[in-house]
């Protein structure tokens, strides 16, 4: 019956071509090998002392970076197809770590078939839709390839990626579709599901017991248990980790209608008792809802409460427990899409997050703490969300406004009931050179600078009509920047006690500075 679908076909095929070939590895990476003779030489003392340092010293929390390509003229785009096709993708790669070098070079294989792959499938779909195209006909339908990549679980044990594909090529309604790529941290290799020790029937079993007690249980098709069986036996890639679950997704046209929409089972790893250990939740705890908004914290249900506003779009929020609406979540402010994240401390105390966007796609999260029935607003971040887990970080997008306003990001724990940052800077890039572009800025009379990186910089002086971008801050005493040219550096900024005026050497950052890509 799911093959009767031309538009299930096409979709999947566009979506499972990102992931064929993406560098599945095995690790290749050895270390130094000490002679029989050199081992002898070594002392009891020094094994001793080499082993506490090793303890002493852990690694280097991995760190993903999501950033996008928009679909375009560095593409061998169709002249003029922006009036008539859209597409991005998310882009991943990791953060230099020469522990996980492997994994690294895993990530950035897929990224790179990954990136291929989008970019021959739009010029495919911007060729068709040109076909279609009529600039005199208003009604000419516009088509469109989106990809979404977000991390659901990064720790020393796994990384893994969710990727959500939305197409639209025209008719009464586009497609959307969910596969997953899961990399061993250790090893770099590309998991498949067999790859966790699972057994499969009893996942199986798990599955089909959840449907049958579903909504679904209506809905899917007669032959949806020989689609299941035939899928977790096979080349299965419509899964993926977070933080205590193991995610299985059967998209539409898979084992139900369209109409029925996304099958999401939510596996608690726990239960699954013959999986690999190595793949379990390390230390803290920290995972998005996945199918639904509420989490079972010690018994109890906590959660996000959503109502939708009568425009059928728009939402407000009440924290819950056990069903019981405790607090407004953004004090009863409406937005327009939000996140809902359960975060365990190391010594057990329970944190909801909550990070939502609202007009002109502003940003606010909201920690609260949960003591048993209690939910209290413990800290809000304004114009920050939450989009990467790390194992002991979350990476987020925060909005700065310095020398004009910027999307970047900073890692933040959560200590002390509040969000602390873990990084001292904002980072501030684009990987699309036409955002890149809008935030040049020319200097307007000479400056005194820093050039070079980290601790090596020499004093200079920055001539004016020089371009440039800024490319970190802390906020409030420092900027870094890059030339037109490549050279990078620093200076100091005094930032005016509203929290707005900035100035350079005493001199106003507009009497500096031209173009100032501030926003509003």
């Amino acid at each position: 019956m799911r093959k009767k679908y031309l538009a299930l076909v096409l979709v999947l095929a566009l979506a499972f071509a990102f992931l064929a070939g993406c560098g599945k590895k095995e690790d290749t990476s050895a270390g130094d090998t000490a002679t029989e003779e050199q081992i002898e030489e070594t002392t009891e003392g020094e094994e001793e002392a080499s082993s506490t340092t090793e303890e002493e010293a852990p690694k280097e929390e991995i760190q993903l970076k999501i950033g996008y390509h928009y679909y375009g003229e560095d593409d061998n785009a169709p002249e003029g197809s922006y009036q008539y096709f859209a597409g991005s993708t998310s882009t991943v790669e990791m953060k230099e770590n020469q522990a996980y070098k492997t994994l690294g070079d895993s990530i950035k294989s897929f990224n790179d078939n990954l990136l291929a792959s989008f970019k021959e499938e739009c010029n495919n779909l911007a060729n068709s839709a040109k076909e279609y195209y009529d600039p005199d006909d208003s009604t000419s339908t516009s088509s469109s390839f989106y990809n979404t990549i977000t991390p659901a679980r990064v720790d020393s044990h796994v990384v893994s990626l969710s990727i959500e594909n939305s197409f639209y090529g025209g008719g009464a309604h586009g497609y959307y579709s969910v596969v997953g790529a899961t990399f061993d941290s250790e090893t770099g290799k590309e998991l498949a599901l067999k790859d966790l020790g699972i057994d499969t029937d009893e996942l199986e079993e798990y599955i089909v017991n959840f449907i049958k007690k579903s909504d679904y249980k209506d809905a899917v098709f007669d032959e949806y248990r020989t689609t299941i069986h035939d899928d977790l036996n096979g080349d299965f890639q419509t899964w993926y980790l977070t933080g205590d679950k193991l995610m299985i997704i059967f998209n539409p046209y898979e084992i139900t209608p369209y109409a029925a929409g996304q099958v999401a089972v939510a596996v608690p790893l726990a239960d699954l008792k013959n999986i690999d250990s190595k793949y379990m939740p390390v230390g803290k705890e920290l995972y998005e809802a996945t199918g639904s908004t509420e989490f079972d914290i010690d018994g109890h249900k906590v959660g996000l409460e959503i109502n939708y506003n009568d425009d059928g779009y728009s939402m407000t929020g009440s924290m819950t427990v056990n069903g019981k609406k405790i607090c407004k979540a953004l004090n009863g402010d409406y937005f327009y899409s939000y996140k809902v994240i359960h975060y365990r401390s190391e010594n057990g105390d329970d944190y909801i997050i909550v990070t939502v966007t609202s007009d002109n796609d502003y940003s606010i999260t909201e920690l609260y703490k949960v003591d048993d029935e209690k939910v209290v607003l413990a800290d809000t971040m304004n114009g920050s969300s939450f989009k990467n887990i790390n194992e002991h970080s979350f990476a987020a997008v925060d909005r700065v406004d310095v020398l004009g306003t910027y999307s970047c990001d900073r890692r933040y724990a959560i200590e002390n009931d509040k969000f602390e940052p873990v990084d001292e800077m904002y980072v501030i890039e684009d990987s699309d050179p036409k955002y890149k572009e809008y935030r040049k800025i020319t200097v307007l009379k000479d400056i005194k600078v820093r050039l070079g990186e980290e601790d090596n910089f020499t004093d200079s002086t920055l001539k004016k009509g020089t371009n440039l971008y800024i490319t970190y801050t802390d906020g409030k005493s420092i900027v870094g920047f890059e030339t037109e040219e490549g050279e990078k550096g620093n200076f100091d900024i005094t930032k005016e006690k509203d929290g707005y005026g900035i100035k350079i050497d005493g001199i106003d950052q507009n009497e500096v500075f031209d173009n100032l890509p501030y926003a509003g």
